[in-house]
């Protein structure tokens, strides 16, 4: 009989909290609008995409909402895509679950990642680098067209990086916003993607803005202390981010199509250290 009662109470608490964990389940699949979604989609997307500066990431505001999770495909390119469509590695998949844990799915290796763990953009200039470049560059045919990671002497202003190097298209700005870190093992990057947060529905005036530095403030004022333990999954510190954001220096930038004499003189450019060559290809005739 004791037995009995003691099996008894122990059961309806069981219970009971059985069902308010199914409540807080399906609350939290109810109360998870549409904003919430979109915000999910865009803040984490970019966070795989600051942290595998090797490829260009394209979040498409197709997130979907399941039973336990939420989830968004997100489009991973190689940075010469937009000159060779056939160069495309495919989709992965960012999940987060209904405690706000997020997985990420895996990328593929790149020649790029072990070169980034040794970044020197902002460490001054460098001779010998630039003569190894100058001489990389002169093996290119001259029909051969190559993407580039150019690495700065010292950190310039965004406005300053436009007028040197032309880059005023948002599109076109494939920033490094730090130097190397050897905590985080990459320095922190930015590209505003296809339209950055104006292409979903993050209402801010700063969306607009042709300004990679103002889109990436705009994303790191939406990350939080509790974001830290899915960002370290990536890779990421918040604080390092924070400092980025602040700083608001650009270190570095990957950019393409450019072709041997392109590249000679951007190497004749005193704020260039020097510019490493990554992928090449033969323009394709009309």
């Amino acid at each position: 009989m004791r037995s009995f009662a003691k099996s008894s109470k122990l059961f309806w608490p069981a219970v009971l909290m059985a069902i308010g964990l199914l409540a807080s389940v399906v609350a939290w699949v109810e109360v998870r609008p549409q904003s919430h979604l979109l915000k999910f989609g865009y803040v984490w997307s970019n966070a795989l995409q600051v942290a595998s500066p090797e490829y260009q990431i394209t979040f498409r505001g197709n997130v979907q909402r399941n039973f336990l999770s939420v989830d968004v495909a997100v489009a991973v390119d190689s940075h010469s895509t937009p000159t060779v469509p056939r160069r495309t590695e495919g989709v992965v998949g960012i999940s987060e679950d209904w405690l706000g844990r997020i997985d990420f799915g895996r990328l593929p290796e790149s020649a790029m990642t072990g070169y980034l763990e040794s970044f020197g953009g902002g460490g001054g200039e460098d001779s010998q680098a630039k003569a190894e470049a100058e001489a990389e560059a002169k093996t290119l045919e001259q029909d051969e067209f190559a993407t580039v990671l150019v690495e700065l002497a010292a950190p310039m202003p965004e406005a300053d990086v436009e007028e040197v190097f032309g880059l005023r298209d948002a599109g076109l700005k494939r920033f490094f916003l730090s130097g190397s870190h050897p905590s985080a093992g990459k320095p922190v990057y930015w590209w505003p993607g296809n339209g950055g947060c104006a292409a979903v529905a993050v209402i801010d005036p700063r969306c607009g803005s042709d300004s990679a530095v103002a889109q990436f403030r705009l994303w790191v004022l939406g990350l939080h202390e509790d974001d830290q333990e899915n960002l370290a999954k990536l890779g990421l510190d918040l604080r390092l981010l924070r400092a980025a954001a602040a700083q608001g220096k650009v270190f570095g930038f990957v950019a393409n199509t450019f072709s041997r004499e392109e590249i000679l003189g951007l190497l004749a450019k005193p704020e260039v250290r020097t510019v490493r060559i990554f992928e090449t290809w033969v323009e394709a005739e009309e």
